[in-house]
């Protein structure tokens, strides 16, 4: 019997599929970045009116010196009231570091939108040529 050529070492010995791709590294939360409105809202506290000197007077309640609180805010107590946005800031640089290209320059970054915008506008020419057999 002679020897059966049409049979491939491929169909003897199958490959083994493929690894998956690796997963997409995760993304931080946005909230990781927002520091904006927790510092507007020490601002705006630093703009209000102080309480009366008097704790006596009509209507004034008494509360204590609390970086928490939502009244207004004593210049001696700013630095507690910030340092939640000082933690939210220090998070948001070790989340920024540990980003993927997170070392880069910003002239490095801006090469890289220009590359993205030029092969973005070539696979539009391309698809703008088949437009006519796709359906």
């Amino acid at each position: 019997m002679p020897y059966n050529t049409t049979t491939t070492s491929s169909a003897r010995f199958p490959r083994p599929p493929p690894p998956p791709p690796p997963p997409p590294p995760q993304r931080p939360a946005p909230s990781a970045f927002t520091i904006i409105p927790p510092l507007h809202a020490i601002l705006q506290r630093l703009l209000l009116p102080n309480p009366p000197a008097n704790p006596l007077e009509p209507g004034a309640t008494p509360a204590p010196a609390d970086a928490s609180n939502e009244g207004p805010l004593d210049p001696k107590d700013l630095a507690a009231a910030v340092s939640e946005v000082r933690a939210r800031i220090k998070e948001a640089r070790r989340v920024a570091e540990n980003l993927p290209m997170g070392d880069a320059t910003v002239e490095e970054l801006e090469e890289m939108v220009r590359e993205g915008e030029a092969e973005v506008e070539r696979v539009r020419l391309k698809r703008g040529q088949g437009e006519g057999r796709e359906g």
